[in-house]
């Protein structure tokens, strides 16, 4: 084929666009759905907080699988260490290069994030097939991080 292979629409586009329905684009593969993942061993308590407040709401969303565990694991991680170098820049005689670091951080933790459907258009990639967006997730999404502990 000239131009190369034709990528396929994802649902929410097809959805959006009221594109007919063929056969093979009802074939979903999905992890299984989890109910309760337990943060894996050597978690601060920083990152432990963050797990315990993304992985029931992701969870609850059908978003997070027992596939995800590792990329959960890492968007606590970065965003752990987000709020520490925040920190850390607040303190009068904050060390040079923080403001570097914050930004590759930042990097990394908004492509954990996306992985996760943490971002407007992340999250019509990662929904599952028929599942209206909610409210809900608007809010979770919004609330701010400093109020995990």
């Amino acid at each position: 084929m000239r131009g190369g292979p034709r990528n396929n629409k994802p649902a929410a586009l097809r959805a959006l666009h009221r594109s007919k329905t063929r056969p093979r684009h009802r074939q979903v593969v999905e992890g299984l759905p989890v109910g309760d993942l337990e943060p894996p061993a050597g978690l601060t308590s920083v990152e432990a907080g963050l797990w315990a407040y993304y992985m029931p709401r992701l969870a609850a969303l059908k978003i997070l699988t027992d596939l995800d565990r590792q990329a959960l694991t890492h968007f606590c991680i970065c965003a752990a260490q987000v709020q520490q170098i925040r920190t850390a820049q607040q303190r009068p005689r904050a060390p040079k290069g923080l403001d570097s670091s914050l930004r590759q951080w930042l990097t990394v933790t908004r492509l954990a994030g996306a992985e996760l459907g943490l971002s407007p258009l992340s999250r019509a990639r990662v929904a599952p097939a028929g599942r209206q967006e909610t409210d809900d997730l608007e809010s979770f999404i919004q609330a701010p991080l400093r109020q995990v502990k």
